[in-house]
């Protein structure tokens, strides 16, 4: 396995953590918070995965 840097790491949290928060708040509008929320979780993931798979290609 590759070492992973600091700044994959962060992107990947990032991006987890931003669009879980967006569905958070919209779970509360829906009034359904915990499948927003997974939802957003697996949204963030992908959206990370993609941004530090375009930033390592870049490079």
């Amino acid at each position: 396995m590759r070492e992973q840097r600091m700044s994959e790491i962060l992107t990947m949290g990032t991006a987890i953590s931003f669009c879980t928060a967006v569905s958070i708040v919209l779970g509360a509008f829906l009034q359904n918070v915990v499948l927003c929320m997974l939802t957003g979780a697996g949204t963030g993931v992908v959206i990370g995965a993609i941004l530090v798979v375009k930033e390592s290609q870049s490079k």
